[in-house]
């Protein structure tokens, strides 16, 4: 997916420079699309996602090459706590902060719910809600700390035409892994940090 980025003025290409964005799904589709976008704002970016080596490096390098900012990777299974827990340090012990997280990561399987398997139920709460709590988690103390911090979840509803394939039909065209992730995303927010938005 591409997505265009509107001719930057020195104000836009400086809004974000010197900051840290973590974007979980970001190989390839929005992700990507986010990851650029940021970029272009001057933030140093480290995508997250499944690929081969060589397209993890050309996508880096082209992002590099595009906005001139350093642009790292994880490989981070969001299934995974400790994988993701490791993620989140490493990306304070490279670049020294974390600044921006984006939850974007995803997953979906269809099928009736007499036939849904139960490890694909376990898969999608896992990386659509329960990643999103583990990072969010574990960015949180640093963003507080610097009293700076921008917190973004990712998440779609499954449309209509698809309700009747899947395990539970979405009411209001919201899944509950998006209701979940909204209704937990909403808990950090307390009086007194005032440049932390989630």
């Amino acid at each position: 997916m591409n997505i265009a980025i509107k001719s930057e003025n020195m104000n836009t290409r400086q809004a974000l420079a010197g900051k840290v964005s973590l974007i979980t799904g970001s190989m390839s589709g929005i992700g990507l699309g986010i990851a650029r976008a940021l970029a272009a704002a001057g933030s140093e970016v480290v995508l997250n996602g499944f690929g081969k080596p060589e397209e993890v490096a050309a996508v880096q390098a082209k992002i590099a090459s595009d906005f001139q900012v350093r642009v790292s990777y994880s490989p981070a299974d969001m299934s995974k706590p400790e994988a993701i827990r490791e993620m989140i340090e490493n990306t304070l012990r490279l670049s020294g902060r974390r600044d921006i997280l984006v939850n974007n990561a995803g997953i979906q399987h269809v099928a009736p719910l007499q036939d849904f398997p139960p490890e694909k139920w376990d898969a999608i709460l896992a990386v659509n809600l329960s990643s999103a709590f583990h990072t969010t988690r574990l960015a949180l103390p640093t963003m507080l700390q610097n009293k700076w911090g921008r917190i973004i979840a990712l998440q779609s509803g499954l449309r209509r035409r698809q309700a009747r394939h899947t395990a539970v039909r979405p009411a209001a065209r919201l899944s509950a892994s998006c209701a979940s992730v909204r209704a937990m995303l909403r808990l950090p927010l307390n009086d007194g940090f005032p440049n932390l938005s989630i």
